[in-house]
């Protein structure tokens, strides 16, 4: 689940109606019978529109710090390891900026996309993994662009370069 609706809470109003039930906040498991199930299903609805808005449903993403392409070196990414490994709990730091879309983005592969980013004279490549059904919203070029990426280094056909792992874009004006 989301911060907004924790689940054991609406679990412990509502253990009358379940066999078990076990878990936390975020995710938990129950037994019900199936006699049960269609009030239960109601009043988790009922209890779920009581108590979220649509903003809370909408997806979010924890962006960890504002960096400039300037700032973007192979040193400062290769630092970025020291915080490995990356798993559920630490997940790789995600980035934030501002650039001008050179190009609209190009459907790579039918699920991506690849990006063409400028800021201060300085181009990155960029490409989002299945981010092709936002295409239609990013179909400009030479526009204001805010990207969420993890940097990385690409090491292609013997060319090194560093690419832009985004998460999500959108125009800014």
């Amino acid at each position: 689940t989301i911060p907004e609706f924790s689940l054991l809470p609406f679990l412990e109003k509502h253990q009358d109606l379940l066999e078990n039930f076990g878990g936390h906040d975020f995710a938990a498991g129950l037994t019900i019978r199936k006699e049960n199930l269609p009030l239960f299903e109601a009043k988790f609805i009922e209890t779920a529109d009581q108590i979220l808005k649509k903003a809370h449903i909408q997806p979010k993403l924890q962006l960890d710090a504002h960096i400039l392409f300037e700032e973007l070196n192979f040193d400062f990414i290769e630092s970025l390891a020291l915080l490995e490994p990356y798993g559920h709990n630490n997940p790789p730091p995600l980035l934030y900026t501002n650039a001008t879309q050179l190009w609209p983005p190009k459907i790579v592969g039918q699920l991506h996309l690849k990006f063409y980013l400028e800021q201060k004279e300085r181009i990155l490549e960029g490409i989002g993994f299945n981010l092709a059904p936002k295409r239609h919203y990013l179909r400009r070029k030479n526009c204001p662009i805010l990207v969420a990426f993890t940097p990385r280094i690409n090491d292609f056909l013997n060319k090194t370069s560093i690419q832009l792992l985004i998460k999500d874009a959108q125009l800014t004006n």
